[in-house]
């Protein structure tokens, strides 16, 4: 598969929903985390450590939140359903889960993207 970076690139439109439908309304996120975005997901440039201590640091606050591990799937859902786009969008991170959405982002001129991995089986 080829990628083109001007489509990888893309930012939602003005609304944040492509111009399709309303998604169930829910807050902004709050998190000023910088994010790459990915076909049109933007994907935060955090590594393992620094999403770890800001998971921490959100949990003496109490205040829910919510954080995705995101991988390809994850991406093209979004970008097909612009209701998920939405609600992904609006996490408070959105990490990379899979090298494929690593090589995207460093593709798009980030270098230092880094791998955060979710969740395996136990061995």
């Amino acid at each position: 598969m080829r990628l083109d970076r001007r489509v990888m690139a893309a930012q939602p439109d003005g609304d944040g929903l492509g111009g399709g439908g309303t998604p169930p309304a829910a807050p902004r996120r709050t998190s000023p985390d910088p994010r790459v975005h990915v076909v049109s997901v933007g994907i935060s440039l955090a590594s393992l450590d620094a999403a770890a201590e800001q998971v921490l640091a959100w949990s003496a606050e109490r205040v829910g939140r919510y954080v995705t591990l995101t991988n390809v799937h994850m991406v093209m859902e979004a970008h097909d359903s612009p209701a998920f786009r939405e609600i992904v969008e609006r996490a408070d991170l959105v990490l990379p889960d899979g090298m494929p959405t690593v090589w995207a982002q460093r593709l798009l001129g980030h270098r230092r993207a880094l791998f955060v991995p979710g969740p395996r089986p136990p061995e």
